[in-house]
């Protein structure tokens, strides 16, 4: 703690997964609320089909990425 997530060793901080858990339930508590037209029908909507450069095997699009059920995790809550 007290260092900068920008680094390429900012993984190895125990904070770094607490902070990325705690964005994607934020993000599903939004996608519950909100759902995910702004994203799918929103000014990128170009973009929802094009694979992210990181995950290349196997190819996954921003679309996919969308979906957290499909990579079987869920929250203990989520308030709307």
């Amino acid at each position: 703690m007290g260092g900068s997530l920008a680094t390429p060793t900012s993984p190895n901080d125990p904070i770094f997964t607490h902070l990325h858990c705690n964005v994607d339930r934020i993000f599903a508590h939004y996608q519950l609320r909100y759902g995910n037209s702004w994203f799918t029908d929103g000014p990128g909507k170009n973009f929802m089909d094009l694979s992210m450069p990181v995950f290349t095997n196997p190819m996954v699009t921003l679309r996919q990425g969308l979906n957290r059920t499909h990579y079987g995790f869920t929250f203990d809550t989520l308030l709307l």
